[in-house]
């Protein structure tokens, strides 16, 4: 069977910028209107399949050079695609000619060019509340989940707290949790739809030990709304697969609850409490990793904060609790993305967040959560962030130097690298820096790429450098990795990629900088990290997916 996406892509780049435009588009419109007259799905497929072939018959009348296009058009005469891949189809052409409703947002991102255009929708528009309308963005919320999974509050109730326990009693549901119940400071995210466009395309084949492609052009879109052809965005599904329609992440860098921090003066039992100070003293089997103002981020200084060990502290809170996923990282930057009209989120945002702080390599020197807390839903910069190192703090206000928060999400990039599940790097020795492996559910696993991981099929890059390209994956069209580096601290993308040259076995995923990594932090990825490792520079971030019922105040 042809491939119905490349043949795609055929059509679109041969009508691109001649006159045959306007059938196509008056095509798309007569089948519009033939489609109001059915009201089943399968009209709609049946309609959508005419397109193609009024699509397909006007690419022959173009007797382009294209040497395949006949063939195509015979195959796709022949063939038969089933309903999700002929409504795909139509979409790639309407977001190739511009024909997407005003409910989408898009943004076009010329690699080569280094340029960004706003589509659809976001024409026009700017960051902030242009676009607050829009559920995926203003429908962001700062709450306070318990360990069940229960909303207690949002920000600005008045039983809202970020202090880890609860300061007031809340009843939801008729179930009442007293003060002193344990709560996450939590970012409430609606799901929202995506449509990746790659509008060029560049073969990595010639470059020895490359496989896939880099896009050197692409549209990317999204919509709060179900739009033919568009796909629920995978962060999106729970840990059976099924749909959500929210999920968590949380608000601050992840410090940990110690089951056995304090002794009951009165009984002399334990009692657990957090790890103001990232003290050294993890329990892997009985702790809690944990989202809340006012500490300092765990780091892997001493102890064995790994990439597995981490993920358990999460699954210690209960079912649907985990660590940051490769599949929530991606949607997070898709969103900022959109939102900020480019990929350097830095230069989007107006802040460069924590990424400017004096190293000292004794210490990790993150600084400490929640100066953002004034900030609730809204993004912007901390009036100012107490840098914290070895417990001497020093209140901070210079840019570089002080917190952002992104719509309640603090230091999404910079402050701590944050460790990535979901996702290995693997190579035989001969593949550039190795391919992605992308986990497909949340049975997450180190040093595997079968049965539930499948490849990326493309390659990141052979050394370090400055981004200049992602690579595409028809199958993981919304992950957001490097294929080729070139670029420089601006653009493209403005960020930095760490890669182990010609890999030969497995490397973990590190996203977003630290405190040090000045303007190469952002959607830089530390591709290097060998399997099973702690570091000084690293933590993570706690997120709850609901399992099957969301349960809200």
């Amino acid at each position: 069977m042809v491939d119905l996406s490349e043949y795609l892509r055929l059509i679109a780049q041969a009508t691109y910028g001649k006159d045959v435009r306007q059938a196509i588009v008056d095509a798309i419109s007569g089948v519009q209107t033939n489609m109001n007259e059915y009201s089943t799905f399968e009209g709609e497929v049946m309609e959508a399949y005419k397109l193609l072939k009024n699509c397909a018959t006007i690419l022959a009348d173009l007797q382009s050079e294209e040497p395949t296009a006949e063939t195509l058009l015979h195959e796709l005469q022949s063939e038969t695609f089933d309903a999700k891949e002929i409504l795909q189809g139509v979409t790639y052409l309407k977001a190739y000619l511009g024909l997407l409703p005003d409910n989408v947002l898009g943004l076009e991102v010329d690699f080569e060019n280094k340029t960004f255009t706003r589509l659809c929708g976001a024409v026009g528009k700017s960051k902030g509340a242009d676009f607050d309308s829009f559920n995926m963005f203003g429908g962001r919320k700062r709450c306070n989940l318990t360990d069940d999974g229960v909303v207690t509050a949002y920000y600005g109730d008045e039983a809202y707290t970020e202090t880890g326990y609860l300061t007031q009693a809340v009843t939801v549901n008729d179930v009442e949790y007293p003060v002193g119940t344990p709560v996450q400071v939590m970012v409430e995210q609606p799901k929202f739809y995506y449509f990746t466009c790659p509008l060029v395309l560049e073969s990595q084949e010639g470059d020895a030990g490359g496989i896939g492609y880099h896009m050197r052009k692409v549209a990317y879109y999204i919509c709060d709304e179900q739009v033919i052809g568009f796909n629920l965005h995978p962060a999106f599904h729970d840990d059976d697969g099924n749909e959500v329609d929210k999920i968590y992440f949380g608000a601050y860098e992840g410090c940990i609850w110690d089951a056995d921090k304090s002794a009951d003066p009165d009984t002399g039992n334990l009692l657990g409490d957090y790890l103001f100070q990232d003290e050294q003293v993890m329990s892997v089997l009985t702790d809690k990793f944990s989202s809340i103002a006012g500490v300092k981020p765990a780091s892997g200084l001493s102890q064995q904060l790994t990439r597995p060990n981490l993920e358990t502290m999460c699954k210690n809170r209960g079912d649907g609790w985990h660590s940051l996923d490769v599949r929530i990282a991606c949607m997070e930057f898709m969103l900022m993305f959109i939102e900020f009209g480019t990929m350097n989120v830095q230069t989007g945002a107006g802040s460069n967040g924590v990424v400017s702080i004096t190293d000292n390599t004794a210490y990790n020197c993150s600084s400490i959560t929640g100066s953002t807390a004034s900030l609730g839903n809204a993004s912007g910069q901390a009036s100012g962030t107490y840098s914290d190192i070895n417990g001497i703090r020093t209140l901070e206000t210079a840019n570089g130097k002080t917190s952002y928060s992104y719509r309640g999400d603090e230091n999404p990039w910079g402050n701590i690298w944050k460790f990535v599940y979901g996702v290995n790097i693997w190579g035989d020795g001969t593949m550039h820096g190795g391919v992605p492996f992308i986990c497909k559910d949340y049975n997450f696993a180190e040093s595997k790429r079968t049965d539930n991981y499948e490849s990326a099929g493309f390659t990141v890059p052979n050394a370090n450098g400055y981004i200049n390209a992602l690579g595409y994956s028809k199958n993981f069209d919304w992950l957001f990795m490097p294929s080729e580096i070139g670029g420089n601290s601006s653009l493209p993308v403005g960020d930095y990629v760490y890669v182990t040259a010609n890999l030969n076995g497995y490397r973990i995923a590190l996203l977003g900088g630290s405190w040090g990594n000045g303007v190469d932090a952002g959607l830089s990825w530390y591709l290097n990290v060998g399997v099973g490792a702690r570091v000084r520079t690293v933590g993570g971030r706690l997120v709850y997916v609901p399992q099957r019922l969301q349960k809200t105040a």
